[in-house]
């Protein structure tokens, strides 16, 4: 095979406490969830985030918070007996630098690119890397380990005039 470009990223794998408890686990190990609600799916009171789900969305810090944003809505209304409405769509982002100023900012679901910006993010941008490089540490340390940032729902929402796929 010949590329111009590849990103290989290594298997994950469950976390030991979870390979040892098959009860709550699918075949490979991870938290059995509904991939939409995050819900277990034996146990109603097992909610799950982050690189532990069975899901098949790729293992970000992107997907993390849009998973947060879910988790959010659905905890409350599972202790108030209500249905689950919110949804993750599996969103899930990685940038991938690709020089020393230009960077390809992946965004994508199970249905295929879900981009924030509206221009073709596939292409190398230096728009790109400021963002990853000023931008994406702001959030992940001001906001995203404080719980503040629920994903880039809302942004995409703006951006695109209120027309978005969430």
């Amino acid at each position: 095979m010949v590329f111009d470009f590849i990103h290989v990223a290594p298997p994950c794998s469950a976390p030991e406490v979870l390979r040892n408890s098959p009860e709550i686990t699918n075949a490979n190990s991870f938290l059995d969830i509904n991939q939409k609600s995050l819900q277990h799916t034996k146990f109603a009171n097992i909610f799950g985030i982050g690189d532990c789900l069975g899901s098949p969305n790729k293992k970000t810090a992107a997907a993390l918070y849009s998973q947060m944003r879910t988790l959010s809505k659905n905890i409350p209304r599972f202790l108030e007996k209500k249905p689950l409405l919110e949804t993750y769509n599996c969103y899930s982002s990685c940038p991938l630098i690709v020089s020393f100023r230009h960077v390809v900012l992946a965004e994508f679901t199970l249905e295929g690119p879900h981009e924030t910006l509206p221009i073709n993010q596939a292409k190398p941008r230096y728009i790109s890397f400021l963002l990853t490089r000023y931008i994406l540490p702001f959030i992940y340390w001001k906001l995203g380990v404080k719980g503040h940032w629920l994903g880039p729902a809302t942004i995409r929402k703006i951006l695109h005039f209120g027309v978005s796929k969430e």
